[in-house]
């Protein structure tokens, strides 16, 4: 789990280390990253903010990946409304 400040997409320290380390173990695989975007409710002009803070979140992810070697060509972005932080995996 990457964990981001409430409301923004700024890459912690901490999270771009996890990263890291993740990249580091990638070989060949593919890495599926999601952003998620703190919404608190149904309500449309919510759910939209925060899918938009979603994909700021999952871009965040993959920009710090290429930045640690890992090929855009390997890196899945995905975001959702719901849901805290961002999640980051090895998928092959």
């Amino acid at each position: 789990s990457i964990v981001f400040i409430t409301g923004s997409a700024d890459l912690q320290q901490s999270a771009a280390n996890q990263l890291r380390q993740l990249a580091s173990r990638r070989g060949n695989g593919i890495i599926a990253v999601t952003g998620y975007g703190d919404a608190a409710s149904n309500d449309p002009g919510v759910q939209s903010a925060a899918l938009t803070l979603g994909l700021s979140r999952a871009k965040a992810m993959a920009a710090a990946l290429t930045a640690a070697g890992v090929p855009p060509s390997a890196v899945q972005v995905d975001a959702q409304a719901a849901g805290q932080g961002g999640s980051a995996r090895l998928v092959q």
